[in-house]
């Protein structure tokens, strides 16, 4: 990935935030408070991307989804089969999205 890491701190920014308003409409408490980490650590004062935190937000991320039980096992449910598929769907490619930002090398 040539991006600078001003851009990947952007987009880090951008897909944390997505990552917290789905949580959030899940009622999610438990990992939410992770991604609300990271995301403080890309968050300027005038909430543009802060770069200088990208390898802090990396961490977090990371620590979250390694080992078993990680957020990587993550799912919604609802009693609504459709709901749940789509909203999983939103998590996984936010989750994609998050992991190749974060991992370019794999």
């Amino acid at each position: 990935m040539n991006d600078s890491i001003e851009a990947r701190a952007a987009t880090g920014l951008a897909l944390l935030e997505q990552l917290e308003r789905l949580l959030n409409a899940q009622n999610e408490r438990n990992w939410l408070r992770g991604v609300r980490a990271a995301i403080a650590e890309l968050r300027q004062p005038d909430s543009s991307a802060n770069a200088a935190g990208f390898e802090n937000a990396r961490s977090i991320y990371l620590s979250m989804t390694s080992g078993g039980r990680g957020f990587s096992e993550y799912f919604i449910w609802d009693s609504d089969e459709d709901t749940s598929l789509s909203a999983n769907s939103k998590l996984d490619q936010i989750r994609k999205s998050l992991w190749l930002l974060f991992n370019p090398d794999r």
